[in-house]
C-alpha cells in the first residue's frame, strides 16, 4: 500500500495496491510506485498525475509490444491512423528500437475510405459499407457523402425524414428507401468518383512497400478493411496487419488483426473488460483536430487532406476543459515513459509486464469509479455524431418521475459505471452490475 502524502485516500494518486497485480508483474509495479512517488511528489495537477499513473503504462506497454512483434515479422513501415494514433505515435517514437522503422501519420477516418469506394458498389449492397446496424437518413446521407439539407425533399416524396431510424437491411428491402436511394443514386456515384480522384492521389506520396502495419486504438478494425479495399481497387498489392490497443468480438473476420490487451481468441475479452468506460478510454488519446473528410487536389498537383472542424472549439479561441486537460493527461504519460526508460538506463534492468498489470491503473479507475474520478471527467463531452457526456447524470429523484430519461440518459453515456458512481454516490460494485446488466440484454 502507499502511505503518507502519497495515499489514494488523498486523492493525490490514482495507483491500485500490489494486491491488484498479477504476481509475476510485482516486481516492476514496486519499482514505477517509487518512479511515481519521486517524480510525482511535487506535482499539484490531478489530470497530469493521472496520465502519469494510468494512461503512461498503457502507452509504453504497447509500443514495446509493437515493436516487438514488428521485428518478428519483418515490416518497416507503420501508418499511424489521424487523431486517435497521433499520442501513439508520440510515444513510439520515445521508444528504444523505434528508430529502425519508418513511422508515418496519414489523415483517414472511416467517412473518408468508406465514401470515394461506393461508385464501385450497387445501392443493394451498400449495407456492407454502413457504419451501423442502426442509422437515421440523415446520417445514412452523410456516410454516403452528402449534404442532408440538400435532400431532404427528396426523402418526403419517398415517405421518410431526415430523423427517420432504419436498420441496416432495411437498404436492400424497405420500398421507401430504395426509392430514395434510387433518385440519389447518380449524385453519390458523381461525388464519390470525385473523392476517389483524391484518395488515390493522396495514397500516391506514400511510399507502400509489400506489407505495411496499421496503428489505431480499436475496436473493429474497420479503416484497415476499408483501406485494405481501398488500395486493392487502386492496384496496389500490400499486405496490411493492424494493430490495436483492444479487440470487439464484433472485429471485421478475415483481417490480419491484433489487439494488445487480451489478444487471443476473439471473444472480445480485451475489450469487454474495457466496456464500462469506452469513452474515457477514446478521450485519452484525443487530438484537437477535426476529423479526416476527404482529399483535395491543388493547383500544383499537390494533396492534402480536408478535415472537419474540430468537435471541441471555444468562440473564443480558449481551450475547452475536455482538450486543455487530456494535453495534461498525454504530457504526463509521454513523461512517464520517459522517466520509466532512463530507469532502465540507469539501472540496466527492464522489468517485463503484462498487458493486464499496463492497464490496472487505468482498469481500476474507470470500473471502480470513486466520487473523486466523477468530479474529473463527468462532465467532458463526448462527439459520436451526436453529443452527449462521459458521465453526467441527474439526480435520483428526476428520474424517479421520468424512467425513459434515465434510459436515455444511461445508454447515450460514455462511462456506464461512472454514471451509476454519479447517480447512486454511494459504494455499490458498479463493473459487476454492468456485466449483469450486459448479460441480461444480450
Amino acid at each position: 500500500m502507499l502511505h503518507n502524502d502519497y495515499d489514494m485516500s488523498c486523492g493525490k494518486s490514482f495507483l491500485v495496491s500490489e494486491s491488484w497485480i498479477k504476481r509475476e508483474d510485482r516486481e516492476f509495479y514496486r519499482s514505477f510506485i517509487k518512479l511515481c512517488q519521486r517524480q510525482l511528489r511535487q506535482c499539484d495537477d490531478l489530470y497530469y498525475t493521472f496520465g502519469y499513473e494510468t494512461f503512461g503504462t498503457v502507452l509504453y506497454g504497447f509500443c514495446k509490444w509493437l515493436i516487438h512483434d514488428l521485428k518478428k515479422e519483418g515490416i518497416k513501415k507503420i501508418l499511424f491512423f489521424s487523431r486517435d494514433g497521433y499520442i501513439m505515435k508520440r510515444a513510439f517514437e520515445l521508444v528504444p528500437g523505434h528508430e529502425d522503422f519508418v513511422a508515418d501519420y496519414i489523415y483517414v477516418s472511416r467517412r473518408s475510405l468508406r465514401v470515394p469506394l461506393l461508385w464501385k458498389y450497387d445501392r443493394a449492397s451498400i449495407n456492407e459499407l454502413q457504419p451501423t446496424a442502426y442509422i437515421s437518413m440523415e446520417d445514412l446521407l452523410v456516410s454516403l457523402g452528402l449534404e442532408p439539407g440538400t435532400y431532404a425533399e427528396y426523402l418526403e416524396k419517398c415517405g421518410l425524414y431526415l430523423n427517420s431510424v432504419i436498420k441496416d437491411t432495411d437498404i436492400e428491402c424497405d420500398e421507401r428507401v430504395v426509392c430514395f436511394l434510387q433518385s440519389i443514386w447518380p449524385d453519390v456515384v458523381s461525388n464519390s468518383k470525385k473523392e476517389y480522384e483524391g484518395l488515390t492521389a493522396y495514397f500516391e506520396q506514400i511510399d507502400l512497400p509489400s506489407k505495411v502495419a496499421v496503428v489505431d486504438i480499436g475496436w473493429r478494425g474497420t479503416m484497415q478493411y476499408f483501406l485494405g479495399k481501398a488500395l486493392a481497387s487502386m492496384g496496389k498489392h500490400v499486405h496490411l496487419r493492424g494493430y490495436y490497443i483492444t479487440l470487439s468480438s464484433s472485429m471485421k473476420r478475415g483481417l490480419d488483426i491484433h489487439g494488445y490487451l487480451q489478444n487471443v481468441d476473439g471473444t472480445g475479452k480485451g475489450c469487454n473488460l474495457l466496456r464500462g468506460y469506452v469513452g474515457l478510454i477514446e478521450t485519452l488519446f484525443l487530438k484537437p483536430e477535426g476529423s479526416a473528410k476527404s482529399y483535395e487536389i491543388d493547383s500544383d498537383g499537390n494533396v492534402r487532406p480536408v478535415l472537419f472542424d474540430c468537435e471541441y472549439k471555444n468562440d473564443d479561441g480558449t481551450l475547452p476543459i475536455e482538450i486543455a486537460s487530456v494535453q495534461k493527461i498525454q504530457e504526463g504519460a509521454l513523461q512517464f515513459i520517459r522517466d520509466y526508460i532512463e530507469l532502465i538506463h540507469d539501472q540496466g534492468i527492464e522489468y517485463s509486464f503484462s498487458s493486464e498489470t499496463a492497464f490496472t491503473n487505468l482498469n481500476h479507475f474507470g470500473n471502480h469509479p470513486t466520487l473523486h474520478g466523477i468530479e474529473m471527467f463527468s462532465n467532458f463531452r463526448f462527439y459520436n455524431g451526436t453529443v452527449t457526456y462521459l458521465a453526467e447524470a441527474k439526480p435520483v429523484w428526476h428520474y424517479l418521475r421520468r424512467p425513459k430519461e434515465l434510459k436515455q440518459d444511461f445508454y447515450g453515456c460514455r462511462w456506464r459505471t461512472g454514471f451509476m458512481k454519479n447517480l447512486f454516490k454511494i459504494p455499490l460494485p458498479y463493473y459487476a452490475i454492468l456485466q449483469i446488466m450486459v448479460r441480461l440484454t444480450v
